[in-house]
């Protein structure tokens, strides 16, 4: 069945309401589009239904998204998202570099991660930690992220990449042995 048009009542004479065949009522006057509007808006984020299709249709989602959405009553839905947790992982223990060497960290696979910290100390107060990233854990290169500088040995800096693997690089120019300590931080 579908609608095409609507008498109504006003003032005792009888007026003949439009539907398109999008199912929405044609009104002409600026207080009637205004008032229409914000009927929209008001009920724009909220779904209630009553017809048994449509409650069908919000348990076949609710059950392939489970977990993700959840069908409150037979006429509600709700949206939900999964809780973060954090993960942390060493990359270095006060791991020694010897003069003229390049320290390497461990790979992380970030995954779906875009968003990471790396935090940790060095014995070179001056330390220049540089990023490198990978798609497949064997090709490196260096990122186009700001290298991570120490600040009198300690480190801290928030990083973002779009590549599934990170890694980080230390080379010691100091003259002398020196040791370093690395975290990664982020959030599934």
């Amino acid at each position: 069945m579908s609608l095409s048009h609507i008498v109504g009542q006003d003032s005792g004479i009888s007026n003949l309401l439009k539907v398109d065949s999008n199912g929405k009522l044609g009104v002409n006057d600026s207080l009637a589009q205004s008032s229409l509007s914000s009927i929209s808006s008001t009920l724009s984020s909220s779904l209630n239904v009553n017809d048994s299709t449509s409650q069908s249709s919000l348990s076949t989602i609710s059950s392939t998204l489970a977990g993700t959405l959840q069908v409150a009553s037979a006429s509600t839905l709700s949206v939900s998202a999964p809780a973060l947790s954090t993960t942390s992982s060493s990359l270095a223990s006060s791991d020694s570099v010897t003069d003229s060497s390049t320290f390497t960290s461990a790979s992380t696979d970030l995954n779906a991660v875009k968003d990471f910290v790396v935090l940790g100390s060095s014995s070179d107060t001056s330390a220049q930690i540089k990023v490198e990233v990978s798609v497949d854990n064997s090709n490196w290169l260096a990122s186009d992220e700001t290298p991570i500088y120490s600040n009198n040995g300690i480190f801290v800096s928030h990083q973002s990449s779009q590549a599934r693997w990170v890694r980080f690089t230390y080379t010691n120019s100091s003259g002398s042995p020196k040791t370093i300590t690395m975290d990664i931080s982020y959030k599934v």
